[in-house]
């Protein structure tokens, strides 16, 4: 099922509550970030290296049409900046 705008909505207020304990150069992993990982884009200026994980039933895979291999990639995807991993 597609994010709905009140979905949108209620995740950009929770960003915003989180956004501020987000120190510059921080590591951030995401739990439950949803299929977008739209927090470590959010907060991608604060942020240094984030990872996002969500686990979605295969209905909710299927639905959206992705590939394996997309897929994979929108689960756990990483945003690397100035890292020395």
């Amino acid at each position: 099922m597609p994010y709905t705008s009140l979905d949108h909505f209620i995740a950009r207020m929770r960003f915003k509550a989180a956004y501020p304990h987000i120190r510059k150069g921080a590591r951030v992993c995401d739990l439950g970030c949803g299929l977008d990982a739209a927090f470590l884009d959010f907060a991608a200026e604060r942020i240094a290296y984030g990872v996002g994980v969500t686990i979605k039933s295969e209905t909710a895979l299927a639905a959206s049409g992705s590939a394996c291999a997309r897929t994979f990639e929108n689960l756990c995807r990483s945003n690397p900046r100035n890292s020395t991993m």
